[in-house]
């Protein structure tokens, strides 16, 4: 995981040199960011990520969220998903699907 994101962040920084004056926008999807937290407070590989990649953020997604460990959504991902072939692309499948 270190290795990707060190490559992509490399990636990245050498892109952007060329471009300087380039900016880039960022966005994201409320539907993707809530299914992904469902995802990583039910421990889904791929969703679970050292704290070293990205501290403030996992520091605070599990502080917020923590309260919702046991949530039925997040109990559901665990017991069910996980036998039947949950991987890391089916929470963005389901992500798009939804409309917040």
């Amino acid at each position: 995981m270190k290795t990707l994101l060190s490559s992509l962040l490399l990636l990245l920084i050498t892109a952007s040199q060329g471009h300087a004056q380039q900016k880039v926008e960022v966005s994201y999807l409320e539907e993707t960011e809530l299914v992904s937290i469902v995802a990583h407070l039910a421990e889904i590989p791929g969703y679970t990520w050292n704290e070293e990649a990205l501290p403030d953020y996992m520091a605070e997604l599990d502080s917020v969220f923590a309260p919702y460990k046991e949530h039925p959504a997040v109990r559901y991902a665990q017991e069910e998903l996980m036998n039947d072939g949950f991987n890391w692309h089916f929470p963005i499948e389901v992500a798009l699907r939804l409309r917040i």
